[in-house]
């Protein structure tokens, strides 16, 4: 099942148990169903700190590869101004 089911299902369960217990029934109704009303809040809060939990593996894989082109621009620019520089010599020798 996936997340967004998940959450209507909840929802669903939240707007039912919130009907029952604003309706004029007798109180150990009301009591049951406040209970099966936190017990949704607390799947929600789970299922959204799952959530959380993904996105920022997902932000922390980021920065990784972005420090990594980071790092492989640099290496590249020096790579670059060594052949530039070895090109260089070539021809001042060649030339000479």
């Amino acid at each position: 099942m996936n997340h967004f089911s998940l959450i209507s299902d909840y929802l669903r369960e939240l707007t039912h148990h919130q009907n029952i217990y604003m309706s004029d029934c007798d109180q150990n109704l009301k009591k049951r169903s406040l209970i099966q009303i936190q017990r949704a809040l607390v799947k929600c809060q789970e299922l959204g700190d799952e959530k959380l939990s993904v996105v920022a593996t997902i932000i922390e894989t980021i920065e990784n590869r972005s420090r990594q082109l980071e790092q492989d621009l640099e290496n590249l620019g020096m790579f670059i101004w060594i052949v530039y520089f070895k090109l260089s010599m070539l021809t001042y020798y060649v030339l000479k």
